[in-house]
């Protein structure tokens, strides 16, 4: 009887074993039921790649599948190409990343390339800084093969705490000094653009084995992060600290050479005739929102830098706050930025009317020079 019960129990367990197994291998090959599945592999190869170079790409965690069909999509979009000889690229942080969000704007660039005769890309990516920036147009002219005759860079107030906080430590230099990647944060981190846990779970999730053993890895992976999981060191706080506070001449310094090193990379294509840095002042910038008050700003802190440079006289700076209530007249104050961003990103309005015209109007006139 003793050895019937434990034949009874061997099968039964060989059963849930065998169902177990099987509802695993359900779920892990359903798109449906599986977010790691709705991205194709090519898009998270290509992810990888570049994330290894740029600290991050486009943010993908959401599985938008749409990047299934334009992977490029993740590190650059093409607005306006008819295989022109001359191309405008804009580059930036969420700045410029708002070009393909903010109603409008595509068709107000894609109307300008026609005008120009220019290709336009946006390769704006949300927390962009300098350094990754610099690495990025690497990567655009080395594997993409582009070839920009005009650079316009969004430069943000936010770049300075980025580069201190988020990059400093993650740059990879050659022996001469010269950046060619900023790596990406390790698995343990909590930051923002911490990627490398989704990539590992992909990994797992697409692996060539039981889906108890997948199971095993993924339990184990989580338990190895959560003992070794680091605190968060680039807060908003920090992040704005050294625009929004003080900051060190030290720091100031540390900044300017990434701005000296993003304009080095610039015209190292001779491709480029003209350099446009654009900044813009965030809500703690202008008087009427005393309660923030910002002590520092960003052009003020690489204009030297500018100045002083070899291929100046190829460099325009626009800067919004000149003649800031001129420029927004139209605009109630509360108008021109979003509602509720610390960030100070401006709204959709402000952005098309305003901003991206001006832009342009600065980018006509030197075509019209030349």
């Amino acid at each position: 009887m003793k050895s019937k019960n434990l034949v009874l129990i061997g099968i039964s367990l060989l059963v849930s074993l065998v169902l177990i197994e099987l509802g695993l291998q359900f779920y892990f090959q359903n798109k449906t039921l599986n977010k790691y599945l709705q991205l194709n592999n090519d898009v998270v190869e290509f992810y990888e790649t570049y994330h290894n170079k740029l600290h991050h790409l486009k943010y993908f965690e959401g599985h938008d599948s749409n990047y299934n069909d334009h992977k490029t999509d993740l590190l650059f979009k093409t607005i306006y190409d008819k295989e022109l000889p001359e191309t405008l690229l804009f580059q930036g942080d969420s700045w410029a990343d708002q070009i393909n969000h903010a109603e409008g704007v595509d068709l107000l660039l894609k109307q300008f390339g026609a005008d120009n005769n220019l290709n336009v890309i946006n390769a704006g990516i949300p927390s962009f800084a300098p350094s990754p920036m610099t690495v990025q147009l690497q990567v655009l002219r080395q594997d993409f093969n582009f070839k920009p005759t005009y650079v316009a860079a969004i430069i943000d107030q936010t770049d300075v705490g980025d580069e201190l906080c988020r990059y400093a430590s993650k740059l990879e230099k050659e022996a001469n000094g010269h950046l060619i990647a900023v790596k990406p944060e390790n698995i343990y981190s909590k930051e923002i653009f911490s990627t490398q846990r989704y990539l590992e779970n992909q990994k797992i999730m697409r692996q060539d084995a039981l889906g108890l053993t997948r199971l095993y890895h993924m339990l184990a992976l989580r338990l190895d992060i959560r003992e070794h999981k680091q605190k968060k060191r680039c807060g908003w706080n920090e992040i704005i600290r050294p625009i929004a506070k003080d900051i060190s001449e030290e720091e100031t310094r540390a900044f300017q050479e990434t701005i000296q090193g993003y304009i080095d990379e610039v015209f190292a294509g001779n491709e480029v005739k003209h350099l446009f840095l654009i900044s813009h002042p965030h809500r703690g910038h202008l008087d009427v929102f005393k309660d923030e008050n910002y002590k520092n700003y960003t052009k003020a802190l690489y204009e030297s830098v500018v100045q002083s440079h070899e291929y100046s006289d190829k460099i325009t700076l626009i800067d919004f706050s000149e003649n800031f209530q001129q420029r927004y007249s139209s605009f109630n104050i509360n108008e021109i930025f979003r509602e509720d961003d610390r960030a100070s990103h401006l709204s959709n309005t402000a952005y098309l009317k305003i901003f991206m015209p001006e832009i342009l109007q600065n980018i006509t006139n030197e075509l019209s020079d030349e």
